[in-house]
């Protein structure tokens, strides 16, 4: 058996080992959620994606709280926790408790996403409160700066948390930062006076205590570049774009996989450099590579070779265009209000960097699965200055165009102001403006004589706020000289989006444009668009029941909302062609991410995918020191397989390098000492005493 299957071998068994371990250790009951909900009610079906992950939380919590009062070490450090833990378990039952009157945080996926997030944050804090209860079973521990690092990055989580949950303002007035940084302290300086004594007698002693205390632990209990002359887009590897899971596709965009991304591949044509139009396709590449800077415009990653076929590659909108979205499904007033304010960031900036798009309206707005709008189809666009657009079909555009564009005038941004009051009105009531006109060509006689859409009320129709229409009716102005800019028009609705937050629980307090009319029209009724995310321990628990299909939309999801250990599973799978087709190179890029958050078997997995090529590898410097980097991090989050890599390593003088029996056979031990089966096969093959400090080898 050669090294590399030597180490998928080794690897698959450690992992097989660590998901029974991870089942074990999460297979909690969760009778003090369940009795909260139970005090609550029949749970309706908008709040169910919500209580896997409240009940996690809760849980979490009261065994916090637990380990603070069985700690050995470091108390007033996991107090500091327990009370912050306390905080968030009063905000999450408070929230369940008065459910109807928070209904529109559970209508919301990105509250689905960031409470996901939270409860991944939880079961850090809760196994970092474990971890130094009981400091002399975790080596990692003896170092009280990088504790003083873990507290504040799981601090800053928290905190960044109850931002993304919209609670900071709640949490802020209940923690005491400066009463948290005395109880640090006084824990950090006892620590050091005790590892001051501990290391008096040298590191081996220290390391011997270690060693006691572990064994006692496996009694106790048996993760042309040229081409466009003086513009370079960045150029894709068409070997780094693959096919996604399911090969939907809109029209000639293909969609495809990038960097473990969806991204979408629209076919592009390259122009000869004699074409008098060469000079246009560098104009419009140039504005795709300005405009990267904003979040409200897609994405542009690239130019690359699919099938045969230059495309521009972009970020994945999983909703299609909002017009597409907005004929199928009703959108609530606050996702309107978010959409139209975030379009119109989007359209500010374009301003700000002089770029006019030609083209505003719902079918040029894609949509994120978060129903994050992001301004797309750049195919008129022109810095301004430059010579406008011709129009292929201007009658298409008539709903939305401005009046003197459609007299032949020179287009501005105030013509854009025009177009985005439309779209604002097409969004209201989600439909075409102006689709009863016909033929299209009396929209222009319509438009210019100064006529407009109107805001009507009929019984079930959609409603829309008397302030909204302001806007619309502002940014519509026949004169483009009364048309506000879009900094006007970006502060009107971010004081409306702003309002809505403060006042969602009476909707009486937006003024509709008939006082008949609920405010939230015929979308009273409550329709959740929230997809529930599969809880994570679910999925490690597919994975074993060989349901790949449902453990791959577990890990995918999670990996998406940063989990580490959901980024190494996805990246195994990657590796093991499970459900996906087999990507090494993609496997290996997801490890290193993983392993750069912490995970300790992505670094085991990454450390030893260097070593793939072996020839190259006994050669480069770079990827002999990330071996042992990458290793060492493992080490140092205890994980057994890296100390027997090392181990092995060293020992046996593997890969080239230097050959240390003494330190190799520490490694070894270290790895026996936690139960390590390769490991516990050496010491008992050469006799080595666990408990002893130096080799007899």
């Amino acid at each position: 058996m050669d090294q590399k299957q030597q180490n998928e071998s080794m690897n698959q068994k450690q992992d097989e080992k660590q998901d029974e371990n991870d089942e074990h250790n999460n297979n909690e009951k969760f009778d003090t959620a369940k009795t909260v909900f139970n005090g609550i009610g029949t749970i309706t079906e908008i709040f169910k994606p919500f209580v896997p992950y409240i009940e996690i939380i809760l849980n979490a919590a009261n065994a916090i709280i637990k380990i603070y009062e069985d700690a050995k070490y470091n108390k007033n450090i996991c107090l500091v926790f327990v009370e912050r833990m306390r905080i968030a378990k009063f905000i999450i039952e408070r929230l369940t408790t008065s459910k109807e009157s928070n209904i529109e945080k559970f209508q919301e996926q990105s509250f689905l996403d960031s409470l996901v997030k939270f409860s991944n944050i939880v079961r850090s804090i809760k196994k970092f409160v474990l971890d130094i209860s009981q400091m002399n079973q975790r080596k990692r521990f003896f170092n009280a700066a990088e504790i003083r690092e873990n507290i504040d990055k799981l601090r800053q989580d928290f905190n960044e948390s109850m931002n993304d949950l919209q609670f900071s303002i709640i949490a802020n007035q209940m923690i005491d930062k400066i009463e948290e940084n005395k109880k640090i302290e006084k824990d950090l300086n006892t620590m050091q006076q005790y590892l001051e004594k501990i290391l008096d007698c040298v590191e081996t002693t220290a390391e011997h205590v270690q060693k006691i205390a572990l064994a006692n632990e496996v009694l106790n209990n048996d993760s042309k570049s040229n081409i466009w002359n003086t513009f370079k887009a960045p150029q894709i590897d068409p070997k780094e774009i693959t096919d996604p899971r399911s090969g939907a596709s809109h029209g000639k965009v293909k969609k495809k996989v990038y960097l473990a991304m969806d991204v979408a591949c629209k076919p592009f044509e390259i122009l000869n450099n004699e074409s008098p139009q060469f000079h246009k396709q560098q104009g419009r590449l140039t504005i795709l590579n300005e405009l990267q800077r904003c979040r409200y415009i897609i994405k542009f990653h690239g130019i690359s070779n699919v099938d045969g076929q230059t495309v521009l590659v972009y970020d994945w909108a999983e909703k299609r265009n909002l017009k597409e979205y907005y004929s199928t499904k009703p959108l609530i007033w606050k996702s309107k209000l978010q959409i139209a304010r975030d379009i119109c960031h989007g359209l500010n900036f374009l301003c700000y960097v002089g770029v006019l798009h030609h083209d505003v309206r719902c079918e040029n707005i894609l949509l994120t699965d978060r129903l994050e709008p992001k301004i797309t189809n750049f195919e008129l666009c022109r810095k301004t200055g430059q010579e406008t657009t011709y129009i292929d079909n201007p009658i298409e555009m008539f709903p939305w165009m401005a009046p003197e564009k459609m007299k032949g005038e020179p287009y501005t941004h105030k013509c854009e102001v025009f177009s985005f009051g439309m779209l604002l009105w097409e969004l209201a009531y989600q439909k075409v403006p102006y689709e009863k006109i016909h033929p299209k060509q009396s929209i222009r006689n319509y438009v210019i004589e100064g006529d407009r859409e109107v805001f009507e009320y009929k019984p079930g129709a959609l409603c829309i706020p008397k302030a909204f229409t302001q806007i619309i009716a502002d940014a519509w102005q026949g004169n483009p000289i009364n048309r506000p800019n879009f900094q006007v028009l970006l502060e009107g609705l971010d004081k409306l989006c702003k309002k809505y937050d403060s006042t969602h629980a009476n909707d009486s307090a937006f003024e509709t444009v008939s006082e008949e009319c609920n405010y939230l029209g015929s979308e009273g009724s409550i329709n959740s668009t929230v997809r529930p995310v599969i809880p994570f321990e679910e999925g490690v628990r597919a994975h074993k029941e060989h349901n790949r299909q449902k453990a791959w939309e577990c890990f995918r999801k999670h990996a998406d909302l940063d989990n580490p250990t959901a980024i190494y599973w996805k990246g195994y799978y990657y590796l093991e062609g499970y459900v996906v087709e087999k990507n090494q190179e993609l496997a290996n890029k997801l490890f290193k991410i993983a392993a750069d958050k912490g995970d300790a078997r992505a670094q085991v997995r990454y450390a030893l995918s260097l070593t793939n090529d072996l020839a190259d590898f006994r050669v480069n410097k770079e990827k002999r020191d990330e071996f042992i980097k990458y290793l060492t991090m493992a080490v140092n989050s205890d994980d057994s397989a890296a100390m027997w890599h090392l181990g092995d390593t060293y020992y046996n003088g593997k890969l080239n390098f230097e050959k240390d029996k003494a330190k190799g056979i520490e490694y070894i031990r270290d790895a026996a000492l936690r139960n390590f089966s390769r490991a516990v096969e050496f010491v008992k093959k050469f006799n080595i005493d666990l408990l002893q400090n130096e080799s007899n080898n």
